[in-house]
């Protein structure tokens, strides 16, 4: 099982198979559209890898469970001081990232799914540490 989690301060929480999982984020990215939001995915190791949905481009982010450095996130575009920021809601709060850490949506969602299946980190993405 994997457990997903999202929502405001309060956030919610549910277990979902590995088979159930896309079909999860589908939803709650559907649901994501008025107000783009951040879900954490944690496998049975304690690995987490956040992606962020609602919008046409992701941003993903992964904790070892340790919760001790290397912090990784996704790598899209060339890094650019001027590029700007894209925003989601994570717990109650608006978190900004940098453009350059988008990826397409797709991407993102195939690499989540490869995480929770394999439980190492997807190859399809460009990680960078923070």
């Amino acid at each position: 099982m994997v457990e997903i989690t999202w929502g405001d301060s309060a956030g919610e929480t549910a277990a979902v198979s590995v088979d159930e999982l896309k079909g999860r984020l589908i939803e709650l990215d559907r649901l994501a559209v008025e107000r783009p939001f951040i879900v954490d995915v944690t496998i049975d190791s304690g690995d987490t890898i956040s992606i962020a949905l609602g919008r046409e481009t992701s941003v993903l982010n992964y904790i070892s469970a340790s919760k001790m450095p290397p912090y990784l996130v996704s790598k899209g575009g060339s890094p650019a001081p001027d590029a700007g920021v894209v925003r989601f809601g994570y717990f109650g709060s608006m978190t900004e990232f940098p453009n350059w850490q988008a990826i397409p949506r797709s991407d993102a969602l195939e690499a989540v799914c490869s995480f929770v299946a394999a439980g190492t980190l997807p190859e399809n993405v460009l990680w960078i540490e923070v």
